[in-house]
């Protein structure tokens, strides 16, 4: 039974006790302090990457492919090669393209370096994450010429504009050029784990439409209602294998293998059920990693160097 008293009394010998080991008293409290901070840190960091729900609507239904040196290493995704993959696969309801980069936002006080990536209109629609506020990227601003536009993030919306309602259709300056915010993503949208701020479009011009030999994007696809992994894989192969017949004398300078690639869905660094395959054409090795239906996927894709500019013209 609990007896106050007593209880009192051990608390007043206790204090005395501290009183006079001052050195014991202190070294006690800091490693009290730094325990109980490292736990909330670390259960920050739990709750943020394995118990909150993922934004992706129907992500087992995402994937990302990737290409590979013949050398084993990863490598990222030639325009033309997308194309290709666009215009000949039935398994994909959409694909999109992104690339990691870094803007200057200036026209304040004070100049901010953000970072941003280069995306394509259907990047939002293979993801599935809707505005909060205004549009995503459409189909016209895909084109070369078109009109310089931004969405920009939730975070800089809060942060750097104060939520102001007012921001939408409004011009800012990226790279001393203005871009009219068209939309504003919430904080779950976020496609390289950098937390990126905004994103332009990656309008191509078209002589960089044709060159086979870049390799700098980044491919997410979302699979038809239906579409199993299996299936999908399996219909990659023969348009990898044309694809290398095809651009032959131009991808020459490539050396690849058939070891198979990987890919990963950009949501929070998360481990992931693999199962890859092996496409035995000269130069295009693709594979796909698909999570499971409760587990996200991971390793998210690391952003690219930096490079300045808010378009791949």
């Amino acid at each position: 039974m609990f007896n106050p008293f007593l209880f009192l009394h051990d608390l007043r010998v206790a204090l005395r006790s501290l009183a006079r080991s001052k050195g014991l008293t202190l070294t006690v409290v800091v490693t009290l302090a730094l325990g109980i901070g490292a736990n909330a840190a670390i259960f920050s960091v739990a709750d943020a990457v394995m118990l909150r729900p993922y934004a992706y609507p129907d992500l087992d239904r995402i994937i990302a492919l990737n290409e590979r040196t013949r050398a084993g290493q990863n490598m990222s995704v030639a325009w033309p090669t997308f194309q290709d993959w666009r215009a000949q696969n039935q398994v994909f309801e959409s694909l999109g393209i992104y690339r990691s980069t870094i803007t200057n936002l200036t026209g304040a006080e004070l100049p901010e370096r953000l970072i941003a990536a280069l995306a394509s209109s259907d990047i939002f629609r293979t993801m599935g994450i809707q505005p909060i506020a205004g549009r995503a990227l459409g189909a016209e601003d895909d084109a070369p010429g078109a009109a310089r536009v931004a969405v920009i993030s939730e975070r800089l919306w809060r942060r750097r504009f104060n939520a102001n309602s007012a921001l939408l259709g409004q011009a800012i300056l990226l790279n001393n050029e203005p871009h009219t915010v068209v939309g504003i993503m919430p904080a779950s949208f976020d496609l390289t784990n950098d937390t990126e701020e905004l994103w332009t479009p990656i309008a191509f011009t078209p002589e960089r439409r044709r060159m086979h030999d870049e390799h700098y994007l980044q491919v997410y696809g979302r699979l038809k209602r239906g579409v199993t992994r299996q299936r999908a894989l399996a219909q990659l192969e023969p348009i990898a294998v044309r694809i290398s017949h095809d651009y032959a004398s131009a991808l020459a300078a490539t050396s690849t293998s058939s070891s198979p690639g990987h890919s990963s869905v950009p949501t929070r660094s998360h481990p992931i059920e693999s199962a890859e395959c092996q496409i035995r054409a000269s130069y295009f090795i693709t594979s796909a990693l698909l999570p499971t239906a409760t587990q996200p996927p991971g390793p998210a894709a690391t952003a690219r160097s930096p490079r300045t500019g808010t378009s791949a013209h």
